[in-house]
């Protein structure tokens, strides 16, 4: 199902009725969508969500963990006037979708999320994560704890960054990290990686 629309998207499942398993739901629009009855089967028998939007709540919280079933998200945050003038939404959430394979964010500021230590925790199955034109400051172990599935990261900052040698040791499946138009820190926290690089046999770094 796609929706595509250039206002506010106020959407309302009046049903109980649960679609095939499999169902994928794609939303466009420069404002944001407000979901309303988010405790219906409809979220359960969503896998795979694409959104290009402003904010994707549930009421006033980050509509993630009503869709328990998702396998692939793809969440690009437009940022139109509309969202620079309101408060951060918590994406913490995001950790509750433990049967996430692929998840892609664009154009998230996760220097503002209050918790963003443990936002990819719990992801187990998760085996792509892709961070494009998203804001942050630091990539530590902390964030990649529980990634053990992950086979590829991507990561295109315009901004700089820096990644901690502690950031691969959880990713024991890794095979390979690329980083478009890379930004790192010129600093102590990224000496490490050129000869992490140099010395890898099993993840193939793309620059």
């Amino acid at each position: 199902m796609i929706i595509s629309s250039w206002c506010p998207l106020n959407i309302t499942v009046g049903s109980n009725s649960t679609p095939k398993p499999g169902f994928t739901l794609q939303l466009f629009t420069p404002l944001n969508v407000i979901f309303q009855d988010c405790w219906r089967s409809f979220f359960q028998s969503v896998v795979n969500l694409r959104a290009v939007t402003g904010h994707l709540l549930c009421g006033s919280h980050f509509v993630a963990k009503y869709f328990l079933s998702l396998q692939e998200f793809e969440f690009e945050l437009v940022l139109s006037p509309e969202f620079v003038r309101e408060p951060t939404v918590d994406m913490t959430n995001l950790n509750r979708l433990v049967q996430l394979r692929h998840l892609k964010l664009t154009g998230v500021d996760l220097i503002v999320q209050p918790v963003l230590g443990i936002m990819f925790h719990n992801l187990t199955r998760l085996e792509s994560l892709s961070l494009i034109e998203c804001r942050i400051l630091t990539l530590e172990e902390d964030l990649s704890r529980d990634l053990h599935s992950l086979i590829l990261i991507q990561v295109q900052s315009r901004e700089e960054f820096s990644m901690l040698e502690g950031f691969p040791e959880p990713l024991t499946s890794l095979r390979y990290m690329e980083f478009f138009g890379p930004r790192l820190h010129c600093s102590c926290d990224n000496a490490w990686l050129d000869n992490w690089v140099r010395r890898q046999r099993q993840v193939q770094v793309i620059v």
